[in-house]
Protein backbone atom coordinates (compact mmCIF):
# COMPACT_ATOMS: atom_id res chain seq x y z
CA UNK A 1 0.00 0.00 0.00
CA UNK A 2 1.75 3.58 -1.21
CA UNK A 3 2.00 6.14 1.79
CA UNK A 4 0.00 8.92 0.98
CA UNK A 5 0.84 12.11 2.11
CA UNK A 6 -1.65 14.77 3.19
CA UNK A 7 -0.67 18.81 2.32
CA UNK A 8 -1.62 20.79 5.05
CA UNK A 9 -0.85 24.86 4.84
CA UNK A 10 2.32 25.94 5.93
CA UNK A 11 1.95 29.14 5.32
CA UNK A 12 -0.55 31.90 6.93
CA UNK A 13 -0.78 35.35 5.44
CA UNK A 14 -1.91 38.23 7.58
CA UNK A 15 -2.03 41.81 6.60
CA UNK A 16 -0.53 44.89 7.65
CA UNK A 17 -3.49 46.16 7.89
CA UNK A 18 -5.11 43.22 9.96
CA UNK A 19 -2.05 43.30 12.65
CA UNK A 20 -0.85 47.39 13.01
CA UNK A 21 -2.52 50.27 12.78
CA UNK A 22 -6.50 51.72 13.66
CA UNK A 23 -8.21 49.10 11.54
CA UNK A 24 -6.09 46.23 13.82
CA UNK A 25 -7.35 43.82 15.46
CA UNK A 26 -5.72 41.13 17.50
CA UNK A 27 -4.47 38.11 15.81
CA UNK A 28 -4.12 34.85 17.70
CA UNK A 29 -1.16 32.64 17.07
CA UNK A 30 -0.82 29.13 17.96
CA UNK A 31 2.22 27.55 18.81
CA UNK A 32 2.23 23.53 18.97
CA UNK A 33 4.61 21.01 20.75
CA UNK A 34 7.36 20.61 18.59
CA UNK A 35 6.12 22.68 16.04
CA UNK A 36 6.80 26.68 16.43
CA UNK A 37 5.75 29.40 14.47
CA UNK A 38 8.13 31.99 12.58
CA UNK A 39 6.48 35.84 11.82
CA UNK A 40 8.20 36.82 8.72
CA UNK A 41 8.13 40.76 7.78
CA UNK A 42 10.36 39.75 4.58
CA UNK A 43 7.54 40.87 1.90
CA UNK A 44 6.57 44.53 3.24
CA UNK A 45 10.57 44.79 3.56
CA UNK A 46 10.28 46.25 7.07
CA UNK A 47 12.57 45.89 10.02
CA UNK A 48 11.99 44.42 13.50
CA UNK A 49 13.21 46.61 15.89
CA UNK A 50 11.98 45.57 19.54
CA UNK A 51 9.56 42.53 20.60
CA UNK A 52 7.78 41.77 23.56
CA UNK A 53 6.19 39.11 25.06
CA UNK A 54 3.84 39.18 28.01
CA UNK A 55 4.24 35.76 29.64
CA UNK A 56 7.63 34.48 28.69
CA UNK A 57 6.80 31.24 31.14
CA UNK A 58 6.16 28.75 28.00
CA UNK A 59 7.00 30.74 24.69
CA UNK A 60 10.63 31.69 23.83
CA UNK A 61 11.56 33.91 21.50
CA UNK A 62 14.48 33.91 18.71
CA UNK A 63 15.30 36.20 15.93
CA UNK A 64 17.37 36.13 12.86
CA UNK A 65 19.20 39.46 13.92
CA UNK A 66 20.17 40.95 16.98
CA UNK A 67 17.38 43.21 18.80
CA UNK A 68 17.66 46.83 20.62
CA UNK A 69 17.80 46.38 24.62
CA UNK A 70 18.03 41.87 23.80
CA UNK A 71 21.99 41.58 22.65
CA UNK A 72 24.04 43.82 24.22
CA UNK A 73 26.70 43.02 21.39
CA UNK A 74 24.56 44.14 18.88
CA UNK A 75 26.08 46.27 16.66
CA UNK A 76 23.26 46.40 13.68
CA UNK A 77 20.18 45.81 15.37
CA UNK A 78 17.74 44.59 12.93
CA UNK A 79 15.94 40.89 12.08
CA UNK A 80 13.18 39.85 9.56
CA UNK A 81 11.72 36.94 10.89
CA UNK A 82 10.94 36.41 14.71
CA UNK A 83 10.66 32.61 15.65
CA UNK A 84 8.17 31.23 18.85
CA UNK A 85 8.79 28.29 20.47
CA UNK A 86 6.41 26.07 22.96
CA UNK A 87 8.17 25.17 26.28
CA UNK A 88 6.86 23.26 28.79
CA UNK A 89 5.53 25.84 31.31
CA UNK A 90 7.98 27.43 33.75
CA UNK A 91 6.84 29.23 37.01
CA UNK A 92 8.12 32.42 37.14
CA UNK A 93 7.26 34.38 40.97
CA UNK A 94 4.82 36.96 40.42
CA UNK A 95 3.52 36.34 36.52
CA UNK A 96 0.13 35.34 36.96
CA UNK A 97 -1.03 31.85 35.10
CA UNK A 98 -2.57 33.03 31.63
CA UNK A 99 -3.62 30.16 28.89
CA UNK A 100 -2.72 33.23 26.55
CA UNK A 101 -0.03 36.20 26.23
CA UNK A 102 0.21 39.08 24.09
CA UNK A 103 3.14 39.35 21.69
CA UNK A 104 4.29 43.52 20.29
CA UNK A 105 6.59 43.49 17.38
CA UNK A 106 8.28 46.99 16.50
CA UNK A 107 9.08 47.12 13.01
CA UNK A 108 11.09 50.23 10.64
CA UNK A 109 10.62 50.50 7.71
CA UNK A 110 13.32 52.06 4.63
CA UNK A 111 12.06 55.44 4.97
CA UNK A 112 12.47 55.11 8.88
CA UNK A 113 8.50 54.85 9.49
CA UNK A 114 7.96 52.40 12.50
CA UNK A 115 4.86 50.44 13.19
CA UNK A 116 3.66 48.22 16.16
CA UNK A 117 1.89 44.91 15.45
CA UNK A 118 0.33 43.34 18.45
CA UNK A 119 -0.98 39.51 18.85
CA UNK A 120 -1.60 37.43 21.31
CA UNK A 121 -0.18 33.69 21.44
CA UNK A 122 -1.61 30.49 22.61
CA UNK A 123 -0.25 27.08 23.42
CA UNK A 124 -2.29 24.85 20.56
CA UNK A 125 -2.54 21.07 20.92
CA UNK A 126 -3.36 19.05 18.03
CA UNK A 127 -2.28 18.67 14.48
CA UNK A 128 -0.36 22.29 13.48
CA UNK A 129 -2.03 23.90 11.17
CA UNK A 130 0.99 26.39 9.71
CA UNK A 131 4.61 27.12 10.40
CA UNK A 132 4.63 30.85 9.51
CA UNK A 133 3.17 33.46 9.58
CA UNK A 134 3.71 35.77 6.71
CA UNK A 135 3.33 39.60 6.78
CA UNK A 136 1.32 41.05 3.87
CA UNK A 137 1.86 44.71 2.36
CA UNK A 138 -1.29 46.39 1.94
CA UNK A 139 -1.34 49.75 3.38
CA UNK A 140 0.36 52.38 1.63
CA UNK A 141 2.20 55.34 3.72
CA UNK A 142 1.30 57.44 0.62
CA UNK A 143 -2.34 57.18 0.55
CA UNK A 144 -2.24 58.33 4.62
CA UNK A 145 -3.14 61.59 4.76
CA UNK A 146 -0.78 63.48 7.19
CA UNK A 147 -1.97 66.28 9.10
CA UNK A 148 0.56 68.07 11.09
CA UNK A 149 0.53 68.11 14.60
CA UNK A 150 0.10 71.85 16.68
CA UNK A 151 1.88 71.97 20.21
CA UNK A 152 0.37 73.93 22.75
CA UNK A 153 3.80 76.17 23.79
CA UNK A 154 1.83 77.17 26.94
CA UNK A 155 2.55 75.55 30.22
CA UNK A 156 -0.21 73.86 32.33
CA UNK A 157 -1.63 75.43 34.97
CA UNK A 158 -1.33 74.22 38.43
CA UNK A 159 -4.36 72.98 40.25
CA UNK A 160 -5.32 74.54 43.13
CA UNK A 161 -7.59 72.44 44.21
CA UNK A 162 -5.48 69.31 43.98
CA UNK A 163 -3.69 68.52 47.03
CA UNK A 164 -1.05 65.48 47.17
CA UNK A 165 -0.40 63.34 49.78
CA UNK A 166 2.81 63.96 51.45
CA UNK A 167 5.23 61.36 52.46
Amino acid sequence: MPLRAVASPVVRTVKQSQASGSTAIVQTIKVWNGNGVSISFYEVSEIVKRVWIDDPSQILIDTDGCLEGINPNCQSPGAGLIHLRRIQKVNIPGLPQAKSTHLTIITQATDGRRKAYHFQVTAAAGKPEYSQIAIEGDISYDSIERTPVKLNPRRPRALSNVRLPLK
